[in-house]
C-alpha cells in the first residue's frame, strides 16, 4: 500500500490529484491529511513493504501540543526504513536523488510523476526513479554521456585560448569539469563547487553567490547547466537567477549557461524563464561556442533590468504554500522594516526572503522604500475610553502579525488589552472555528474591537464571500452585539468581496501588503498608516459596544408593555419605532451624523410621552393640563432652579411640557436643561448648527430608560 502524508488538499489538486483521481487508485493509495487520520492508521502505515510519502511541512499544520506525536512517528519512520519504500518530498529543496528504497525530491516531481509510479507499482515494479524523474528517468544517463562525449572530444582537439580583456569567472563542477577557453590573468579558472547529497537548496545557493558575487565584479560569468546529484534538475538556471536577484555588483552582468541541452528540453523547468532576460545565454561547453558567446555578451542597465524582471514567472513552492501565505510573509516582512520590529519567527521570514528564491525574485521586482521607518507620532492611538480591548483573530497571528501588533498596540501605544487566537483555530472545522471565537467574545465581555482575518479555513479559498469563515464570523459578532466594532485585516482585494463585508458592517477593512501592492514603494507606509486611521475611527465608536445591549432591553422593554391595555398601542408602536430608528442611524457605518440623528430620534420619545403623559381639562375659564397617572396638575418650572413652581394657567408652552415631564419623573437639571436648549437649537439653528457629542447621546439614552421604566403595567 502506498500511504501519501500529506495535509494540503489544495497542493495536491493544484498538480490535477483531486478526491476523484485519488479515488480512482483507491486500492493502491490512501491519503492521509490529518494528524487524526496518522493516528488511526500509524500501525498499518509502518508494516514492512510500504511505501510511504511524507511531507517534511505536515507537522507544521499540528496544533502544539500534537506535535510530539508527529516527531514520534518520524523517528519511527526513520528506524524502518530499510522494510519500507520512503520518499521525503519538501518544498524547500529543489534536487531529486533516489538510493534503494530512499528518496528526496520536491513536490513540483512527486506529483507530475505520481500516476507514472503508481501504475510501475501495480504492474509489479516499485522503483523511486520514475517518481523522482517519471516514465523517462534515464535521462540522467543521457545527460551524463552528453558531457561525457563533449570532454572526450576536447580531450582529442587542440583548441587555442583567447586571451580577453575582460574578467571572467568560471564555475566549474566538481565532476567533469570543462576545458576554459580563456587566458588571462584576470580569470578566474578552476573554480570547483562539491554539492554532495541533499544539500542544494536555496539558502546553499545564495551562501555561494555572497561568497563569489558580494564584493568584487565580472565582466561575464560562466555557470554549468547541470550540477549536483540530479543532472535534469538544470540547477544552473537556478544558480542564475539567484545572481540576477541578489543584490550584488554582478546582478547587471552577463552571464553564459553552458551544457549540452537544446533549449526546448528546458522548457518545463521552473527557472527557465532566466534565458528570457536579456544579457542570459545559453551556449554548448564546448571551447568554441563558449568564445562565439562571449564575444556576443554586454552588461545591462539598471533601467533595463527592472523591465527583465518582468519576462520572469516562478511558480509558488510548495513550502510557502498559497497567495494567501505570501501575502503574510511578505506583508510581515515589509511592516517589520517600517516598523523596526522583530521576534524569531520574523527573523526566519526575513531569512527566507533574503535566500528563497522565490521571495528574492518579489524583492528584486519590488524594492522597498528608501525611506525605512516611519515616525513614531505617527502610530500614535487615540484612546476614547480607558478600556480598550482587542481580540485579533488570525490563524496565521504567530506567523509575525501578533508581534508586529503587540509592538504597535502595546510597546508604543501602551495598549495592554490585546489578545490573539491564532494556533488554536488550526485543523479546526469551520464551525469549530465559529465557535471558539464567539465562545472567546462571549466569556470577555470587555472586548470591544475585534481585528479579523477573513480566511480562516483552508475551504475558504475556494468559497463564495458569504461562505468564508471570516464573514460568518462578521455577522455572528454584529448578531450579539452591533456596537463590536470589528475590523477585517486580510490580503483579499476582491471589490465584491469588500462590498460584502460592508453590507455585514464591517467597521473597516485593510488588505495585508501582497507584492504586487509593493509597485508602489510607499505602500507599506500607507498601509500602516491607513491601519492607525483605522483604529482610531473604531476607537470613536466604542461606546456603541455598551450601549448596544441596553437598546435592545429598551425596545424588549417597549415590546412588553405594549402587551397591557393601559399603554395604548399607537404609543407603544411610536415608541419602538423611534427607538429603532434611533439605532439603526447609531449603528449604520455609513450614517455620517449618526450621533446627531440618533439624538432627535431619542429625544422625539420624550416629545411623544410628553403628549401621551399629559391631558387636559375643560373648565369654564378654560384648560386645565394634568398628569394622567396620578393628576398632578403641571407646574411652572423655573428656569434657574429648574424645579417646580405654582401650578401652570393657560396651554403651557413645549419647553413647559418637556420640563415637566422630565421632572416627573425627577430627571431634569442643569446638565439635563442644557441638552433641551441644544436640541433647540439644533432643530431650529441661528448661525453655527450645533452638533451632539456621544455623552449627549447617552445622557438623552438614560432619560428616555428611566420614562420607560417609569411607565407602570397594568
Amino acid at each position: 500500500m502506498v500511504y501519501l502524508i500529506d495535509d494540503k488538499k489544495s497542493r495536491q489538486a493544484d498538480y490535477g490529484w483531486t478526491d476523484d483521481k485519488i479515488a480512482s487508485f483507491k486500492d493502491t493509495l490512501c491519503v492521509i491529511r490529518t494528524i487524526s487520520e496518522l493516528i488511526s492508521l500509524q500501525e498499518k502505515i509502518l508494516l514492512p513493504g510500504n511505501i510511504v510519502l511524507f511531507h517534511d511541512s505536515f507537522s507544521l499544520s499540528v496544533e502544539v501540543e500534537k506535535k510530539q506525536v508527529i516527531e514520534a512517528f518520524e523517528q519511527q519512520l526513520s528506524l524502518s526504513e530499510k522494510d519500507l519504500y520512503v520518499a521525503r518530498f519538501s518544498g524547500s529543496k529543489f534536487s531529486r536523488w533516489v538510493e534503494d528504497n530512499s528518496c528526496m525530491l520536491p513536490p513540483s516531481f512527486l506529483y507530475p510523476n505520481l500516476e507514472a509510479f503508481l501504475i510501475k507499482h501495480i504492474e509489479g515494479e516499485t522503483n523511486f526513479s520514475y517518481l523522482a524523474y517519471g516514465n523517462n528517468y534515464e535521462i540522467e544517463k543521457t545527460l551524463s554521456d552528453r558531457i561525457r562525449a563533449v570532454n572526450n572530444n576536447i580531450d582529442n582537439v587542440e583548441y587555442p585560448t583567447l586571451k580577453v580583456s575582460g574578467k571572467y569567472f568560471f564555475f566549474l563542477t566538481s565532476e567533469e569539469p570543462i576545458k576554459v577557453p580563456f587566458s588571462n590573468p584576470k580569470i578566474d579558472e578552476n573554480w570547483e563547487y562539491d554539492f554532495s547529497k541533499d544539500t542544494i537548496t536555496d539558502a546553499n545557493l545564495q551562501a555561494l553567490v555572497t561568497k563569489c558575487f558580494a564584493e568584487e565584479r565580472y565582466d561575464c560569468i560562466f555557470l554549468p547547466l547541470c550540477f549536483g546529484d540530479s543532472l535534469s534538475d538544470y540547477l544552473g538556471l537556478r544558480l542564475a537567477m539567484h545572481i540576477k536577484f541578489s543584490d550584488t555588483p554582478n546582478k547587471y552582468v552577463p552571464i553564459i549557461i553552458y551544457g549540452e541541452v537544446n533549449i526546448f528540453e528546458l522548457q518545463n523547468n521552473d527557472c527557465f524563464d532566466i534565458l528570457k532576460m536579456t544579457g542570459v545565454y545559453l551556449s554548448s561547453s564546448a571551447p568554441r561556442s563558449l568564445v562565439d558567446v562571449s564575444k556576443k555578451t554586454v552588461p545591462i542597465s539598471a533601467e533595463l533590468y527592472r523591465k527583465e524582471l518582468e519576462k520572469i514567472h516562478l511558480p509558488i513552492p510548495s513550502n510557502i504554500g498559497d497567495n494567501h501565505s505570501i501575502s503574510n510573509r511578505w506583508g510581515v516582512y515589509r511592516w517589520s522594516q517600517v516598523l523596526d520590529d522583530t521576534d524569531e519567527i520574523i527573523e526566519k521570514i526575513s531569512f527566507e526572503i533574503i535566500n528563497s528564491l522565490y521571495f528574492k525574485y518579489l524583492a528584486a521586482l519590488y524594492p522597498p522604500s528608501k525611506t525605512t521607518q516611519i515616525d513614531k507620532k505617527d502610530l500614535d492611538i487615540n484612546k476614547s475610553i480607558p478600556e480598550f480591548n482587542i481580540l485579533y483573530v488570525d490563524d496565521e497571528a504567530d506567523e509575525g502579525w501578533y508581534e508586529l501588533l503587540c509592538h504597535l498596540f502595546y510597546d508604543i501605544n501602551n495598549i495592554s488589552n490585546f489578545d490573539y487566537l491564532g494556533d488554536k483555530l488550526k485543523s479546526k472545522s469551520q464551525d469549530e472555528i465559529i465557535d471558539i471565537v464567539m465562545e472567546t467574545i462571549k466569556q470577555n465581555k470587555n472586548i470591544n474591537l475585534v481585528i479579523l482575518d477573513l480566511r480562516l479555513h483552508s475551504d475558504d479559498f475556494s468559497s463564495n464571500i458569504s461562505d468564508i469563515t471570516g464573514y460568518k464570523i462578521l455577522d455572528e459578532i454584529k448578531h450579539y452585539n452591533r456596537g463590536i466594532q470589528v475590523l477585517v485585516f486580510s490580503a483579499t482585494n476582491k471589490i465584491w468581496n469588500l462590498q460584502a463585508l460592508q453590507a455585514k458592517e464591517a467597521n473597516g477593512f485593510l488588505m495585508k501588503e501582497s507584492p504586487q501592492n509593493s509597485a508602489n514603494t510607499d505602500y507599506t507606509f500607507d498601509s500602516i498608516s491607513n491601519f492607525i486611521k483605522l483604529i482610531n475611527n473604531c476607537s470613536n465608536h466604542l461606546y456603541k459596544k455598551e450601549l448596544w445591549p441596553k437598546i435592545q432591553k429598551l425596545n424588549k422593554r417597549i415590546e412588553y408593555l405594549s402587551n397591557f391595555n393601559d399603554i395604548e398601542k399607537k404609543y407603544a408602536d411610536n415608541l419602538l419605532t423611534l427607538s429603532k430608528m434611533a439605532e439603526d442611524v447609531l449603528f449604520d457605518i455609513n450614517q455620517e451624523h449618526s450621533l446627531d440623528y440618533a439624538f432627535i430620534h431619542l429625544f422625539s420619545i420624550i416629545e411623544l410621552t410628553a403628549n401621551e403623559w399629559i391631558g387636559k381639562k375643560v373648565l369654564p375659564y378654560g384648560f386645565e393640563y394634568f398628569f394622567k397617572d396620578d393628576g398632578a396638575p403641571l407646574r411652572v418650572i423655573d428656569s434657574k432652579s429648574k424645579r417646580p413652581g405654582k401650578e401652570l394657567k393657560g396651554i403651557p408652552s413645549w419647553s413647559q411640557k418637556i420640563a415637566n415631564t422630565l421632572c416627573h419623573v425627577n430627571t431634569y437639571d442643569d446638565k439635563i436643561a442644557k441638552l433641551v436648549d441644544k436640541r433647540n437649537d439644533f432643530t431650529h439653528p441661528e448661525g453655527n448648527l450645533t452638533f451632539f457629542s456621544v455623552e449627549d447621546v447617552e445622557n438623552i439614552f438614560k432619560i428616555v430608560e428611566k420614562i420607560i421604566n417609569n411607565i407602570k403595567e397594568s
